[in-house]
């Protein structure tokens, strides 16, 4: 398929006149598929689905990509601080995800960059270097994306200026990839539009339709009229993220729950940092990354439990201090509180058990849930796997 056909063409403008026409052919006859939440995971589930010969309609609450999805850390990667925790599998299913971004899938919107650890004692060379080199050998190709390199003190500090020369020993070069995360989560509704699907925005779900105790459709409203539409469909898949769990219990049933941790970060001038590369290093609980956005450097991430506003998620004064406090220990030239121009947030659906009190740990790869019947939930996971996350197994067969 060409660019021009996929993008140029009224089938995969999201517009008005095309969401007139996609509620009026939504609302008519049975649909294969009804998929909730155009997030990445959503969108993709409703590429997937239209790409292979269903009937399909995508509906979202608010805007494409207004939660999670346009909020994330731009970018595709393998995990490697997964590496630490022996999670090979999510680090191998990521990597996989990640190249054919940037050979195959979405090369115009996919771009490489690099990152440098800085290393601070004798034994991080071998030990973060095998790590590092591991997430390379996964990668099985050298097409697309560089492999990691070692730099001395000399040769780290001449391409970041910026680290502190008294602490600093060395470092590893390696390589993830940069994406505009809302524009490809647009892409893959404006593509799956392009092939068929019914994209439907400001449009939440309000109920299931069912017959007897099988869902076989939504209910939908209508934010610019407030008027009720039915959607009838074989199946329905909830891909709605930190609102999941609430899908579900519409559904009529509650089989888990989900606890939403919270990720900010902070952008920053190009000035406020001098450096070639990113720098991907260990912070006091987890790691911390900075990276280029264009013309700035975007600062992150925190990781805490969540308990407020879904919709409107506040970056904190502790979480940025945080941020600061945790990279200014590698640099020479501070990063200040004066420096930041704009923040986010971002809150990432973790699957939890449903009994509150369970020792259980939080899951951090996604999940597929069925139930009850018709109705398949898929959430938790990572922005770079959410095509790995498709309940393809669950999906009807086209009914035309």
């Amino acid at each position: 398929m060409s660019s021009t056909a996929a993008f140029g063409t009224d089938a995969s403008a999201l517009n008005l006149e095309q969401r007139t026409g996609a509620l009026a052919a939504a609302t008519t006859g049975t649909h294969d598929l009804v998929v909730i939440g155009a997030g990445a995971t959503g969108a993709g589930a409703a590429l997937d689905a239209a790409g292979r010969g269903l009937s399909v309609v995508l509906v979202e609450a608010g805007d494409l990509a207004a939660g999670t999805s346009s909020r994330s850390g731009k970018t595709f990667h393998g995990g490697l601080r997964y590496l630490e925790q022996l999670n090979v599998r999510l680090v191998n299913s990521a990597l996989h995800e990640r190249n054919l971004m940037v050979t195959r899938l979405c090369p115009y919107l996919a771009e490489p960059e690099p990152f440098t650890y800085p290393l601070t004692h004798r034994w991080e060379r071998p030990y973060v270097g095998a790590g590092v080199a591991l997430y390379d050998a996964m990668t099985l190709t050298r097409r697309g994306i560089p492999h990691h390199r070692h730099f001395s003190k000399k040769g780290v500090l001449a391409q970041t200026p910026a680290l502190d020369p008294d602490l600093v020993t060395g470092g590893i070069r390696y390589y993830d990839v940069r994406i505009d995360d809302a524009r490809h989560t647009m892409t893959l509704a404006r593509t799956a539009s392009q092939l068929g699907a019914h994209v439907i925005s400001r449009a939440p779900v309000v109920d299931m339709v069912r017959t007897g105790d099988r869902v076989c459709g939504v209910r939908i409203e209508d934010a610019r009229t407030g008027t009720l539409h039915e959607i009838a469909a074989r199946a329905v898949i909830n891909a709605t993220g930190i609102w999941a769990a609430e899908i579900q219990k519409i559904a009529g049933t509650q089989t888990f729950r989900v606890q939403p941790a919270k990720g900010i970060h902070v952008v920053l001038p190009k000035s406020a940092f001098d450096s070639a590369t990113g720098i991907f290093a260990r912070a006091e609980d987890s790691v911390i990354i900075i990276r280029k956005w264009g013309d700035y450097w975007m600062l992150g991430t925190t990781d805490t439990p969540y308990h407020g506003d879904f919709t409107q998620p506040r970056v904190e004064e502790a979480e940025i201090e945080y941020l600061l406090r945790n990279i200014n220990k590698y640099l020479q030239t501070k990063i200040r509180r004066h420096d930041i121009v704009g923040t986010f947030a971002g809150l990432r659906p973790l699957l939890a058990p449903i009994t509150p009190n369970a020792t259980s740990a939080l899951s951090r790869d996604h999940s597929v849930l069925p139930g009850p019947d018709g109705l398949i939930t898929v959430v938790g996971g990572k922005y770079t796997t959410y095509r790995a996350m498709q309940p393809t197994r669950w999906t009807p067969r086209p009914s035309h």
